[in-house]
Parts: structure tokens; sequence; C-alpha cells
């Protein structure tokens, strides 16, 4: 799997969890203190994310991280 198709996946994992939580992009960015384009970033696979950041919105969307980096 190339680089591009991870990060794209990992990004629509990250979407899917937010929208089951019933959370805004906006919402998530405050609880996690990024930016709402960083988010909006991270879930299209634009972005390379930091894997702390990663982890922070799994705890904040209360889904365990290997979730989203399947």
């Amino acid at each position: 799997m190339e680089d591009k198709e991870f990060l794209q996946r990992i990004g629509m994992e990250l979407k899917l969890a937010r929208v089951k939580a019933g959370i805004s992009c906006a919402e998530l960015s405050e609880l996690v203190n990024l930016s709402s384009a960083c988010i909006y970033k991270l879930e299209r696979g634009k972005c390379n994310g930091h894997i702390l950041n990663y982890k922070h919105i799994a705890e904040t969307l209360c889904i365990d991280l290997v979730e989203l980096l399947k």
C-alpha cells in the first residue's frame, strides 16, 4: 500500500469514528486542541499527522488507536 492510500484510509476511519460519535469537526478540534483545518486535512489524508495527535483523537472518540490504523 502506498503512503497516500494509507493516509486516506486512516482519514476515512477517523471521519467514520467522529461521525459515529456525533461530534462535529469543530468540536473535535477543540477537544484535541488542533485546528479545524488540521482535522479536515487528516480526515482527507492530505497530511501526515503526528502519532500523538492520532492517540488523542482516538481517546477523545473512545476508540482504540489500532482502529484508526487498521
